[in-house]
């Protein structure tokens, strides 16, 4: 049985409890002051308090939300949102601008429901800065609440804006009743770090279309300084369904949804479509001249006429926890999951779904391909923990996994994935090539599964010199077709200034050639006793591999059965001590190879 996944070595909250009571036991407190002690990855919501019946549902929630692990903080309307100032609009019932009373009452409910946390007056600062309200008034009311509850925390709320499509107000963006309509109709001068934007989806789901009717709706540049500006779905009643930005069908045009020049913005929960057959062929989502932009849970999809994620001249982009996928298509135009193309690097894809199937065999289709990038300060790309999944209907189709083409200067780190290339023709899980002998790149390489039905097959290569190779704790099954394990195309493994393989699975089922074999500029199908000669691969296998399901698409497929070779004959690494599921590794006498830990 494996062991718990490893998240941070902490004592449970059950076992701080029992403690906790014992002490009070022992000195005998007559009074309990309430301490709070955060669940491991709760998640927090914002209760907004602008309907009368806001704070009976509140109080009337918090047990559920408490016992589905939910923490809670509460916002409160400010004077620039009701009477007299807004006269149309609504206060925070009961206690309305009696801040110090909505301290007291919130605090002694914060102990009543330990998941209730903490509160916050909307627009806060604009209400200080205009003297609606005064800091000493504030320091009061903060006091006042601390006085009941230590821990509760009066939180400075950002900035909270709205999109509706459907929405008849007064296109604002201040909420629900007058959301902007688009994204692009936002007030972008007045939304800075911090600030959340909720887009609406409706009751089921609703479509934001790039180009409908007009100038592009999906896009908008920004900078933001501190925290990054969040754009996600609604989660209230009647809004939380399913956000899509789409194309258009009139005029057509090539993006989904459009972020250019702009740092630190999060995009998350959300959906992205290119589904325009036959249009000018531009991404679900394109990110252009930007830098710290996060992409994540997101599900992004395109039917071959596009990339799913494009960015361009783009730094430190992070792609977390998303689906990216290219259905079956036929279409003449790259569609990679993810390209990337110039900028410096410095790039973090984790824990995500790949799917490809395009089997035109007009362009190449990679899951990720990042060209003519980098920069001299060499920065680190990190992909870990995905699933790569290409299985084109016809094999005439020409892709790979991770295709690093003419890098200017890049660091990759890459582990804990798992690659399977299925019946597509000459593809690699893993290529590289640095731009000219003057540029820097190096790779390592760790604890990777790479499965191929290929002919023929091949799973790493590198068409150029590189600095540094690292390859240790892999599994590479080959399960049809000529073996090619390891290529050095387009240099002798020589050239190669640092080399370190060894610890690395092999296995072919029913190949179709000779002796296992590296494949080297200079010395063409290796075979193994030769390669080991040469000092490569000493504490690694060619015993037969089993999984759970072969050529599956799922990522729990590709788990090593009970009884493979690759069980407990891994070396250690320092990096990182989880597996693709976060289960901690060892969980015997040494680290398996590949992306599981059994």
């Amino acid at each position: 049985m494996k062991m718990i996944k490893h998240i941070k070595k902490i004592p449970s909250f059950r076992l701080l409890q029992q403690h906790v009571s014992l002490f009070l036991t022992i000195i005998q407190l007559s009074i309990i002051i309430f301490v709070f002690i955060p669940p491991i990855n709760a998640q927090t919501k914002l209760i907004r308090i602008f309907e009368p019946n806001d704070w009976t549902k509140l109080i009337d929630s918090l047990s559920k939300a408490k016992m589905a692990g939910i923490n809670i903080y509460v916002s409160l309307l400010p004077p620039s949102k009701t009477p007299p100032i807004c006269p149309t609009c609504n206060y925070s019932e009961p206690y309305r601008l009696d801040f110090i009373h909505w301290a007291k009452e919130i605090a002694n409910l914060s102990l009543r429901y330990s998941n209730l946390t903490g509160y916050a007056i909307e627009d806060f600062q604009e209400n200080l800065n205009l003297g609606y309200i005064r800091q000493t008034y504030i320091d009061s009311m903060i006091t006042a609440g601390k006085s009941i509850n230590p821990r509760l925390q009066f939180i400075t709320l950002h900035n909270i804006y709205y999109v509706d499509r459907d929405a008849s107000g007064n296109g604002s963006g201040s909420s629900w009743a007058n959301a902007s309509k688009t994204v692009s109709g936002l007030p972008w001068s007045s939304i800075n770090g911090g600030d959340t934007v909720y887009v609406s989806g409706g009751s089921d789901s609703t479509a934001y279309y790039q180009y409908d009717a007009g100038a592009g709706k999906n896009y908008f540049s920004k900078t933001a300084t501190g925290n990054p500006i969040v754009i996600t779905k609604g989660w209230e009643s009647g809004h939380n369904g399913d956000v899509y930005f789409a194309q258009a069908g009139s005029p057509a045009k090539g993006y989904s949804f459009d972020v250019g020049a702009s740092h630190n913005i999060k995009l998350t929960n959300l959906k992205f479509n290119v589904e325009l057959a036959g249009t000018d062929g531009g991404a679900a989502l394109l990110l252009y001249n930007c830098s710290n932009i996060i992409v994540d849970n997101c599900q992004i999809t395109s039917d071959g006429s596009g990339f799913g994620i494009y960015f361009a001249t783009c730094d430190s982009i992070t792609i977390n926890n998303c689906t990216i996928t290219v259905p079956p298509n036929n279409s003449t135009t790259e569609s990679d999951n993810i390209h990337a193309g110039n900028g410096n690097g410095g790039h973090i894809i984790t824990n995500n779904k790949f799917y490809n199937y395009s089997y035109n065999a007009t362009p190449h289709t990679d899951l990720i391909q990042i060209g003519l990038s980098g920069s001299a300060s060499n920065l680190q790309t990190v992909i870990a923990n995905n699933f790569f999944y290409y299985d084109p209907p016809l094999s005439t189709a020409v892709g790979n996994g991770v295709n690093v083409s003419g890098s200017y200067g890049d660091r990759y780190l890459i582990y804990n994935n798992v690659f399977v290339m299925h019946t597509a023709l000459s593809a690699c899980a893993i290529t590289m090539y640095r731009y000219d002998g003057s540029k820097h790149l190096s790779a390592r390489i760790y604890n990777n599964t790479i499965v191929t039905n290929m002919t023929p097959a091949g799973a790493i290569t590198f068409i150029s010199a590189l600095d540094t190779v690292i390859i240790k704790n892999n599994i590479v099954v080959h399960d049809s077709g000529a073996r090619e394990y390891l290529g050095f195309s387009g240099a002798s493994i020589n050239s190669t200034t640092y080399k370190d393989i060894d610890y690395n699975h092999y296995w072919s089922h029913n190949p179709s050639g000779g002796d296992p074999y590296i494949k080297d500029s200079t010395n063409h199908s290796v075979s193994w006793n030769t390669w080991k000669g040469w000092g490569y691969d000493a504490h690694s296998d060619t015993g037969v591999v089993s999984f759970a399901n072969l050529l599956g698409t799922n990522v729990t497929d590709y788990e090593p059965t009970a009884g493979s070779n690759c069980i407990d004959t891994g070396t250690p690494i320092s990096i990182f001590d989880t597996d693709i599921e976060g289960t901690l590794r060892p969980q015997r006498s040494a680290w398996d190879k590949g992306a599981f830990e059994r």
